[in-house]
């Protein structure tokens, strides 16, 4: 047969996960291919939960991995579009044996990520995807017979079932009448996320909830975290919230408009929330790159923490291995153990009101009162081009660096060596990025800051000056 349309899939999958180009890179035949390579995966027998955004390329390479996911036996339970925290929720509800999840993210325009999850919701290992490239590579692909080709099945009524289940992880009485400005970044949790925080009587002012016809620009945009940030100070919100594409992970904004930064939130969390109070015993996993802050704090509490690579499934498998009570990553993701090993942004919304509602404080003020470190500042007055363009200026697929580029959702991260990075924040208000740098020494912090300033320097002179 006509099998391979690339010699290997090496070159497509980035940091852990499947991403390139929709309909150039990523064709429908080659997606087909690549639905029954993770059918030989798990040796032509299982059942796989599928889930997508609402972009028309996501849908295309779904349908299509569908077909070769079920000619090899492999029976398909379709959730058509969906936030992926409710596919990982289904995956493990229904005994599935794993799952995929097909988005374009919000950093990357035009690209589209494929991602792979266990049975339990996590999403695949390095060692298991070097398992697909192994088997893509040496075309050890099963096709089975007719009759045994695998069934396409439609899961109603899953979203109804999951907007019981995460509510019951916190005390209810706490969260009512607050409220919330709530951005769905044209996702699915349009869908999802209104009707459960409603349904527990949390007042909803919701933004882009709909379907549109056409996404041509990244999500959430600067611009609609600045719309957020308004809307929250002018309605006299408690908070605000401005989505990831697929539901996973969010900004957040307290009662001034601010953004909260996330080495603060996960400080919060460690302070605060319940669950984890309950459980000093049990240790925290979080990744490597979060603030030195986090270590001083858990060590205050007698709390264990563990530090991991921030690469796909690593902080849910170690919550796992080490029976962690709770995991958190520098990019807004937040793993509550006793709800699942994987982040959900509508059961951090609540854990954070609940918080709230418990010390009666707004957000502004808990996050205040957290501890602090001293990080090296530098605010850069810069053409709103270059602002627009940061994803792209430091995407590591097309340029080498001599740091590592983390995608933290509002801005990003630049992490030098252990321990040294910088964060790359687009000001509120003005065409400026702020830039907060932490190291052990403060010559590495004004090294790191000199670094940054002359990129965007020099991309402001090819980018900025092509509007005057």
């Amino acid at each position: 047969m006509c099998f391979m349309l690339m010699s290997s899939i090496n070159d497509i999958i980035v940091e852990g996960r499947i991403l390139a180009k929709s309909n150039k890179v990523l064709v429908p035949e080659l997606i087909s291919v690549l639905g029954a390579v993770h059918g030989a995966f798990l040796e032509n027998n299982g059942i796989i939960v599928i889930g997508r955004d609402y972009r028309t390329d996501c849908r295309m390479l779904k349908r299509a991995y569908t077909s070769g996911a079920m000619s090899t036996g492999i029976d398909l339970l379709d959730l058509h579009s969906t936030p992926l925290p409710l596919l990982q929720f289904c995956i493990r509800r229904f005994g599935a044996s794993g799952g995929v999840y097909f988005t374009s993210g919000h950093a990357r325009l035009e690209e589209t990520g494929i991602r792979f999850f266990n049975s339990l919701g996590i999403e695949f290992s390095k060692q298991d995807m070097d398992r697909l490239r192994e088997i893509w590579e040496q075309k050890d692909i099963k096709r089975v017979d007719p009759n045994s080709v695998g069934r396409l099945s439609s899961i109603p009524h899953t979203a109804n079932v999951y907007e019981k289940a995460v509510p019951a992880f916190i005390q209810k009485e706490l969260v009512r009448n607050k409220k919330l400005v709530l951005d769905c970044s044209y996702g699915p949790s349009g869908e999802i996320s209104p009707p459960l925080l409603s349904g527990l009587n949390i007042r909803i002012i919701g933004l882009n909830t709909y379907v549109p016809n056409v996404i041509n620009m990244t999500i959430p945009s600067y611009d609609s975290i600045k719309e957020v940030s308004g809307i929250v100070k002018a309605s006299s919100a408690d908070i605000g919230v401005a989505m990831d594409v697929d539901g996973s992970r969010a900004i957040y904004f307290d009662e001034t408009g601010s953004i909260a930064d996330y080495d603060q939130i996960i400080s919060m969390f460690l302070l605060h929330e319940k669950s984890i109070k309950n459980n000093r015993q049990s240790p925290i996993i979080a990744s490597q790159t979060v603030s030195s802050i986090i270590s001083e704090v858990c060590e205050g509490t007698g709390q264990q923490l563990y530090f991991v690579n921030n690469i796909p499934g690593m902080i849910s498998e170690n919550i796992r291995e080490y029976r962690g009570i709770f995991g958190a990553s520098d990019t807004g993701k937040f793993y509550f153990a006793e709800y699942g090993p994987f982040s959900d942004a509508n059961l951090t919304i609540l854990k954070i009101l609940v918080i709230m509602g418990e010390t009666e404080m707004p957000l502004s003020k808990l996050l205040r009162e957290t501890p602090k470190t001293i990080k090296a500042f530098k605010d850069i007055s810069i053409h709103k081009n270059v602002i627009n363009n940061i994803p792209h200026i430091f995407n590591p697929v097309n340029q080498q660096f001599d740091f590592n580029v983390i995608d933290v959702l509002y801005g990003i991260k630049l992490v030098f060596e252990p321990g040294s990075w910088i964060l790359l924040k687009p000001a509120l208000h003005r065409d400026a990025i702020e830039l907060f740098a932490e190291s052990k020494t403060r010559d590495m912090e004004s090294r790191m800051i000199q670094e940054v300033e002359e990129i965007l320097v020099s991309q402001e002179k090819q980018l900025g000056n092509g509007d005057n």
